[in-house]
């Protein structure tokens, strides 16, 4: 099992959906006016915060517990969903009872079992515009997460977008149980604030920087090779495949759980084909179960730059495309244009808005997971932001946030703890977020995103030298950055651990 639900997670989950709630409750009220009496958004605030005192007095020992003191809270309280709310927490409890933690199976088998109970006593099937809409598809989503052998963070995101997509399917629908029934058409349009709710509880289990890891976990990313340094530059940087390979392999062994991989053509220099990278990619699972991560920016010259006239050229945005079929389990996505500035050539790397919903559609079309890349605040703030927004990806989103960059990228900011307390602070919810830094500012970057709770990238591709000068080995970064995860009373993520952290399928689905 790749994580656990445990007390902490079990209350840090609660706690969110009452935030979430205490967010929401307006929009949820208007909507039960518009198709009921208008007391939904009143009676699920008194739950909570009886939900609040009770688990305040109680100190729950395991999940079950915590499911327990909501199920009492709203099993007390007025209105229809009141009673039925906590009938469904019940059931969720009594199948967590007699345990520090529980798995996906276990939690999939005591959702299972409090949405059969609420069927049983409502009478509601799916379809008639009630609670029932969202619970059923999170429930199969649970369980078919379960079967695939899913850890609980990545089942629960499963979850959540059901619920998310069985609100949704609400509107439209005519109610045919509950008060909603009586309005008729006139509630037609109007989303079942039952099922909202039920999305809202699936929606905090991945709410903020960090949907129920194993606690005190890191994910350690080695960028081995870049785009643009060549063995003349650095003779430590692999840049064929088997080289590459073996590198992952001692990276991984020292600690990293994502390699984030470019490829190179035979003369060293950059590319993006796909065969190249299904080659390196093959040779990596041959050794290792680290996450596989490919870019789609290439690098500033090879196969990536088209014809350079007068010192001006441009990244070719069809080779870009060809980085998406290596078959990796993720995939950078760039979706900022900037300026290369690469000697005596200033290379334009150009990504409009529609080039940046074409790699997201096409990202999502082969089952890769975007890592969002961003060198400044503003790329957080515009283009992840607005891409998200958008429904280009699904939570966890994971956003690497790059500094250092500035004296090669038009637009990029060099690193200081300011600028990245901003990057961070900018991030849409439910990210997962993790710093990198080119040259000396890679140590106190990676150390500062730890404090934040974030996770690290190190290798060749940023920086060279070890803290004190001496030339570095992407093997000696990741020991060296592990350290710093242990001085810190962390650990680093196994690539297994790193999976359900990120929202990924396990290395043998």
């Amino acid at each position: 099992m790749d994580d656990l639900l445990d007390t902490t997670a079990a209350r840090r989950w609660i706690d969110t959906f009452v935030e979430r709630f205490r967010s929401a409750r307006e929009e949820l009220t208007d909507l039960d006016r518009r198709s009921g009496d208008g007391d939904f958004g009143t009676n699920v605030d008194t739950a909570l915060d009886r939900v609040a005192a009770a688990l305040e007095k109680a100190r729950p020992a395991g999940p079950g517990e915590v499911f327990g003191a909501v199920s009492r809270a709203f099993l007390h309280t007025g209105g229809t969903s009141g009673p039925l709310f906590g009938m469904w927490f019940r059931e969720l409890s009594h199948a967590l009872a007699g345990g520090p933690s529980a798995g996906t199976g276990a939690l999939a088998a005591g959702v299972a079992e409090g949405t059969a109970a609420v069927r049983r006593l409502g009478g509601a099937a799916v379809g008639d515009k009630t609670m029932v809409d969202a619970l059923v598809p999170a429930a199969e989503a649970l369980r078919a997460a379960a079967g695939e052998g899913l850890g609980v963070a990545a089942g629960l995101r499963r979850a959540a977008r059901a619920a998310r997509a069985g609100a949704e399917s609400t509107r439209g629908l005519r109610a045919r149980r509950g008060r909603a029934s009586y309005v008729g058409e006139a509630a037609q349009d109007v989303l079942d604030p039952g099922a909202v709710l039920v999305a809202l509880f699936f929606e905090a289990a991945g709410t903020g920087h960090g949907p129920l890891p194993a606690p005190g976990k890191v994910i350690v990313t080695v960028a081995p090779t870049g785009g643009s340094l060549t063995r003349e530059d650095d003779p430590a940087v692999p840049t064929q495949p088997e080289e590459i390979a073996e590198d992952v392999r001692r990276c991984h062994d020292a600690g990293a759980a994502v390699a984030a991989l470019h490829a190179r053509r035979a003369d060293d220099q950059a590319t993006c084909d796909p065969a190249i990278y299904r080659r390196i990619n093959a040779l990596v699972r041959e050794r290792c179960d680290v996450v596989i991560n490919n870019s789609t920016g290439g690098g500033v010259n090879g196969d990536m730059i088209g014809p350079v006239v007068d010192g001006q050229g441009e990244v070719v945005w069809e080779q870009r495309l060809r980085g998406l079929d290596g078959g990796a389990e993720m995939c950078t996505l760039d979706a900022m244009t900037f300026v290369a500035c690469v000697g005596d050539r200033e290379i334009l790397m150009r990504t409009p808005p529609s080039r940046g919903r074409l790699l997201a559609r096409m990202m999502r079309e082969r089952g890769v997971k975007p890592e969002w890349e961003a060198f400044s605040p503003v790329h957080v703030a515009q283009e992840v932001t607005t891409l998200i927004a958008a429904g280009h990806d699904d939570p966890p989103y994971f956003v690497s946030l790059i500094l250092g960059l500035d004296r090669i990228f038009q637009g990029a900011m060099p690193y200081s703890p300011r600028t990245l307390q901003s990057m961070v602070d900018l991030l849409p919810d439910g990210c997962l977020f993790s710093v990198g830094a080119a040259g000396a500012d890679q140590h106190a970057a990676v150390t500062q995103s730890l404090l934040l709770g974030g996770h690290v990238r190190v290798g060749l591709e940023d920086n060279r030298y070890l803290p004190g000068g001496e030339p570095g080995t992407n093997v000696r970064f990741v020991e060296n950055v592990v350290r710093i995860i242990h001085s810190l009373g962390l650990e680093p993520a196994t690539p297994a651990e790193a999976r359900a952290m990120l929202g990924l399928p396990s290395a043998a689905a």
